[in-house]
């Protein structure tokens, strides 16, 4: 992917130049989107340093304790991404297609919401995230907004999270979950870029893939 434009960095002026880059060549991990929103980055640069340890650390289910504290970040993100992609490529139908799969995601997922715990739907959101983000490197921009049945199949089977809180407080560390993309032959990095174990999602073998279990 082309670098961002510098008309990118004025649109987006409040957010760290480094974070725009990660999102523009689909390195941004799911997990760090509360670093897109303002309120958390307006209350963290109120303390010395503290927004520099805001832009350093990673983020974890804590940092998302409702839907609102999802969603106000995960537009920021495409938002980015539809502007990015209006910049870069002279395909109008694309970008289109971008613009209407991620409204279509917002509404999945607040449809998800009613339906289930909180926590589960952030596992649903994590999984189905870092696989987009691979299509969209291998230039795939159009798989958002599909709801994923195989995908909530197998959580409502093997589900992430420990306990059933909805708050996700008590969910597996991130480097001992499967890694979703890994399992669909699309993550194809090692260690993983997600920082997740690629592992199968159904026994937790290091050895094959869920198809194969």
């Amino acid at each position: 992917d082309p670098a961002p434009s510098k008309s990118l960095f004025h649109l987006f002026y409040r957010l760290d130049q480094k974070l725009l880059v990660h999102i523009t060549r689909h390195e941004f991990r799911p997990y760090d989107l509360f670093k897109l929103d303002t309120r958390v980055c307006q209350k963290a640069d109120r303390s010395s340093g503290g927004l520099d340890t805001l832009l350093s650390c990673p983020g974890s289910h804590k940092d998302y304790p409702s839907l609102e504290d999802l969603l106000i970040p995960l537009l920021v993100y495409f938002e980015v991404l539809v502007a990015y992609l209006s910049t870069s490529s002279a395909n109008a139908s694309l970008v289109a297609a971008l613009a209407l799969g991620t409204t279509k995601y917002i509404s999945h997922l607040t449809d998800l919401s009613r339906q289930y715990k909180w926590a589960f739907v952030l596992d649903y959101h994590w999984a189905y995230h870092g696989m987009r983000r691979l299509d969209m490197k291998d230039g795939f921009h159009d798989r958002w907004g599909a709801p994923d049945a195989e995908l909530l199949l197998e959580l409502i089977r093997h589900p992430q999270t420990r306990g059933s809180s909805s708050s996700g407080k008590s969910t597996a560390p991130l480097e001992e979950q499967p890694c979703w993309g890994w399992n669909s032959g699309k993550c194809k990095t090692s260690p993983c870029p997600d920082g997740r174990a690629h592992k199968c999602k159904i026994c937790g073998s290091p050895e094959h893939v869920n198809k194969d279990c």
